[in-house]
């Protein structure tokens, strides 16, 4: 699923719009073996598996009255491809390492959603993606239930409240 990048798409005459270059965005992916990027990668493929409508802005993003079918395609596509990019890739692992420490609860924590909590992350892992950070708790074991675009998790509230605690001071 890997596609080239920097990616070239086209508008919708048909005219090649600019590279997409999403470095400034996204962590740095030479912090991370071939091999952890290439792990990274099979994961992401399985959980894109999972979920269908996972895309790197969160889930069934792109649904909408107003979007033809095919524009609802070629935008769902991109998106979807965004997950892969190397940058994702090292955004997804840091974000995986994160999540990994908080305890899981029982039932799905209703304090907030994976848009929240990416933002309490980034204090500590860098910016990452709704769609990623979602793909990284799934990764580690946590369960989703759909939020709009995000997802609640069953994750400890001390994911918000420990670090809102440290971000303050």
């Amino acid at each position: 699923m890997t596609a080239p990048w920097p990616m070239r798409c086209v508008d919708r005459t048909n005219k090649p719009l600019p590279a997409i270059d999403l470095s400034h965005l996204h962590g740095k992916a030479h912090e991370f073996t071939t091999k952890e990027l290439a792990d990274a990668e099979r994961e992401i493929e399985r959980i894109a598996a999972r979920e269908p409508y996972l895309t790197d802005f969160g889930i069934d993003v792109h649904r909408s009255h107003y979007r033809s079918p095919r524009e609802y395609r070629e935008a769902f596509t991109l998106d979807r491809a965004l997950l892969f990019h190397p940058m994702s890739l090292a955004d997804f692992i840091r974000a995986r390492t994160w999540l990994a420490q908080w305890p899981k609860t029982r039932s799905i924590n209703q304090m907030g959603t994976s848009y929240g909590l990416k933002h309490i992350a980034a204090h500590t892992i860098g910016y990452v993606t709704n769609g990623v950070f979602i793909a990284a708790a799934i990764s580690a074991g946590f369960r989703c239930q759909a939020a709009g675009p995000s997802a609640r998790f069953n994750i400890s509230s001390r994911a918000w409240t420990h670090e809102l605690s440290e971000a303050a001071g």
